[in-house]
């Protein structure tokens, strides 16, 4: 079994991890709502062989324009040290 880590990387950068054809639609104000109520509670899964992302792309998406809006950083979201959400 491979050992699993959670990594805090920031939002900008896991931005450019998006796989090109995700085929799912989410519901973006939904996800913003679950974040802004219940915080961030599930990390966004990154293939470590090809650095791109196979889950989380809503909660990213939502995450973003959460901190784009001047949101409050949600609970389980941290701060680098220069600003950025991770």
């Amino acid at each position: 079994m491979t050992a699993r880590a959670i990594e805090y990387v920031a939002i900008q950068a896991l931005l450019l991890m998006q796989h090109a054809s995700n085929p799912k639609q989410h519901d973006h104000e939904g996800i913003v709502a679950s974040i802004r109520r219940f915080g961030f509670t599930a990390p966004i899964v990154v293939d470590e062989r090809t650095r791109v992302i196979v889950a989380g792309h809503g909660r990213l998406e939502a995450a973003s324009s959460l901190q784009s809006a001047g949101d409050p950083m949600p609970i389980g979201v941290q701060r680098a040290p220069d600003g950025q959400w991770t």
